[in-house]
């Protein structure tokens, strides 16, 4: 804390514990959650601009923001725009046919 003329004002007590702690712990703390955000907002939509949706489009970004505060999902985004499949002529996946039944018992 500093005075209006710009010299260091003293604080001590239980102030000064708030303010020390505010200043050694919670801004480096948020710093970090910050941080985190952003990586996993880029994660999120570098994956979906390599994958495909279900009607075979490609995956457009779906968060939002560049802070602990502020990440969220982009707006309008359901879960059709889901990049869940991989890119190329059919996004869906083959079906597989069922097993015949085992004719014989194993002795």
């Amino acid at each position: 804390m500093t005075w209006a003329d710009g010299t260091p004002a003293p604080v001590g007590g239980r102030l000064g514990g708030y303010i020390g702690a505010d200043r050694v712990v919670m801004r480096p703390a948020i710093a970090e959650f910050d941080a985190v955000a952003a990586k996993i907002a880029e994660a999120v939509n570098t994956a979906q601009q390599t994958g495909a949706t279900s009607s075979g489009t490609p995956g457009a970004p779906v968060l939002r923001g560049d802070s602990a505060l502020t990440l969220r999902v982009a707006e309008g985004v359901t879960a059709a725009d889901i990049a869940a499949g991989a890119p190329g002529p059919s996004s869906r996946p083959t079906p597989r046919r069922r097993a015949e039944p085992c004719s014989s018992r194993p002795r």
